[in-house]
């Protein structure tokens, strides 16, 4: 399913409540899902938003193993309760954001799950609060690669657990983690940074270190022609 939106918006009824009491209630539901591995959905010059993740663990868009490309759209104004993982889970898919901005959003940013494929290029992912993870979180051998792009004002940056990761002529700025890594924090994974900047990201509340980046457990991390600067926590900026 392709889906041309003219600079339309995808949403919720925007008289329907969103109450984050923990009960599902009629009206109260994310906005896609890709059910297959075998299906795709491309959305362009589309602003999907409102969705509502009470007893979900997504608030926008689910992809169960499938394809999703987002190009020249926007994410913004979904909702979740404490357990939501994420405005966007990629469940073991392929997931590609280009020329778009993922914000506003208050269930947290992009989960990644399994054996992932994830690009973003040209793209912003900014102000994004709650959620259980960072706004882009890798788990499990997944592969992400970020280019051009500007993910910056999160509750939590981008977590690489296990997973590769690489950045590219890219701004990781302004993130504030409670736990380690409020740009990039880097767990048995292996991260490539070039050309780009990770500056004034913070730790708080106690965490393990690394305002900028955390590397721990066998992670690797090459870093080249990049700027690293004005990060803050307890220990290690």
């Amino acid at each position: 399913i392709t889906i041309e939106g003219n600079g339309s918006t995808v949403q919720r009824d925007p008289s329907l409540t969103c109450n984050l009491n923990s009960t599902q209630e009629v009206g109260e539901f994310y906005i896609f899902e890709v059910l297959y591995p075998s299906y795709t959905l491309t959305l362009k010059n589309v602003t999907v938003k409102n969705g509502c993740a009470d007893m979900y663990i997504v608030s926008g868009i689910y992809n169960n193993g499938g394809t999703v490309n987002i190009e020249n759209s926007t994410i913004s104004d979904n909702v979740g309760g404490s357990h939501v993982d994420g405005v966007i889970y990629n469940d073991g898919g392929t997931l590609n954001i280009t020329n778009s901005t993922i914000s506003g959003n208050s269930s947290g940013g992009i989960f990644n799950y399994g054996t992932v494929q994830v690009t973003i290029t040209n793209s912003t992912i900014s102000n994004n609060s709650g959620g259980v993870f960072s706004v882009i979180f890798i788990n499990d051998d997944g592969t992400i690669t970020i280019t051009n792009s500007t993910i910056s004002g999160n509750n939590g940056g981008i977590s690489n657990y296990n997973g590769t990761l690489t950045i590219t002529n890219s701004t990781i700025s302004g993130n504030t983690a409670t736990g380690s890594g409020g740009g990039i924090s880097n767990i048995y994974g292996t991260v490539s940074i070039t050309n780009s900047t990770i500056s004034g990201n913070t730790v708080t509340g106690g965490g393990y270190g690394g305002g900028g980046i955390f590397n721990d457990n066998g992670g690797t991390m090459t870093i080249q022609s990049s700027i690293i600067s004005g990060n803050s926590t307890g220990s290690g900026g």
